[in-house]
């Protein structure tokens, strides 16, 4: 039933009319919302530098050399180096330093200047008629999941978090300035917790799945399993889950949850001794993968792994989950392309309804279509809500 044929005729080809619709609709815009976010933004760029440079004893955060030597007197155990002989202060290398304040003032530093990049980037694509039109790949990622691009909306950050970063201080604002037509109304479907009900699914995992199917938390399950504690250790347990869903080492879960290498060692031996299935599937698809020269997701759509490379076992356990969930996105997408549907992104999809309508029945149908285009024993859950813009919903 399922191939590469499959993909291609029940998936991709029908897929090329409603994204052709959704591209042309475009998304509307508040664009003077977006023009004092963009200035709010420039400011805290400005606010943040200074206090670096407070903490820095003057040092300029443009000055890469000084600032190296600054973070290892201050003792951030540094190593990478440039080919000057300097050490390396970018974003990627200091993210396994994370927790010390220093760095995670540059830190911060740099993701909002990423932001505000991004705001003067999509006050730049705003179209006269007030609307966004960006452009939309269906095979755009190695995975099947589709990309975005012209300006990419995919980077608009979540609107909430338990992480205290900039990117879900910023969200919600940014997520305002996204709105319907006059007299519509703002439909969001987000797909609750969908690549870790993915992993219980084609892993087997009977924890994962009874969890699920109790309507449970996994966060919290893993921080009683894992510390033996409840809502004590939550940020590090929902690391956790999504770090070792895509094989995290010790180094990477110590960097990201401030505790030692030993104990994030220790977290992932008990983690993966209460998940012995998740942990036999993730062993068996890397061994297929060797042997065959590719990975391949629920419906077979492939990724080819024929150069081993040290990232590749994450690759190869990253696609199927990652994989599945687009394929789920995409048939929904195709199932609802009579909807009024104006952007689908990473696990959501975006409508704007027109006023009058019966908006429960409308919500009730888009949610009995997201959750059921494709079946499994841990049914996809999606949340649905309205509101005015895609930053103000209420549940429905």
């Amino acid at each position: 039933m399922f191939g590469l044929q499959y993909v291609y005729e029940q998936i991709e080809q029908p897929l090329i009319v409603p994204l052709s619709r959704i591209m042309s609709r475009g998304v509307g815009v508040q664009r003077e919302r977006l023009r004092a976010l963009e200035a709010d933004l420039g400011n805290e760029v400005g606010e943040r530098k200074q206090v670096w440079e407070e903490m820095s004893g003057g040092i300029k955060y443009g000055s890469w050399k000084k600032a190296g030597e600054f973070l290892v007197r201050s003792g951030v155990p540094l190593h990478t180096k440039t080919e000057t002989g300097s050490y390396a202060v970018d974003a990627d290398t200091l993210e396994e330093f994370q927790h010390y304040p220093e760095v995670a003032a540059r830190l911060a530093i740099a993701e909002v200047e990423n932001l505000h990049k991004l705001a003067v980037g999509y006050l730049e694509s705003v179209r006269p008629d007030g609307r966004i039109y960006c452009q939309i790949n269906s095979v755009g990622t190695e995975t099947g999941r589709m990309s975005c691009f012209d300006p990419n909306l995919a980077q608009v950050p979540k609107e909430t978090g338990e992480e205290d970063t900039a990117r879900y201080k910023w969200g919600l604002e940014f997520r305002k300035c996204f709105v319907p037509a006059p007299g519509h109304i703002w439909f969001h479907g987000d797909y609750n917790a969908m690549e870790m009900r993915m992993q219980a699914n084609l892993s087997g995992d009977r924890i994962y799945i009874e969890l699920f199917r109790a309507d449970g938390d996994p966060h919290l399950d893993t921080e009683q399993r894992v510390f033996g504690t409840q809502r004590v250790h939550r940020r590090e347990s929902k690391i956790i889950n999504f770090g070792l869903m895509y094989l995290e080492g010790a180094r990477k879960l110590a960097s990201q949850t401030g505790m030692t290498i030993e104990a994030a060692r220790k977290a992932i031996t008990t983690y993966f001794l209460e998940h012995k299935e998740l942990k036999n599937w993730q062993d068996q698809e890397i061994e297929k993968a060797k042997l065959r020269g590719y990975v391949d997701d629920y419906v077979g759509r492939r990724r080819y792994v024929r150069i081993w490379k040290e990232s590749t076992p994450r690759e190869v356990v990253n696609m199927p989950i990652q994989g599945t969930c687009a394929e789920i996105l995409k048939l929904a997408i195709i199932k609802l392309q009579d909807s009024p549907l104006v952007l689908p992104v990473h696990d959501e999809l975006n409508w704007e309804v027109e006023e009058g309508k019966d908006l429960k029945k409308v919500a009730a149908e888009y949610k009995y279509t997201m959750e059921n285009v494709m079946r499994f024993p841990v049914t996809m859950q999606v949340d649905m809500s309205w509101g005015k813009s895609w930053g103000e919903q209420e549940a429905v």
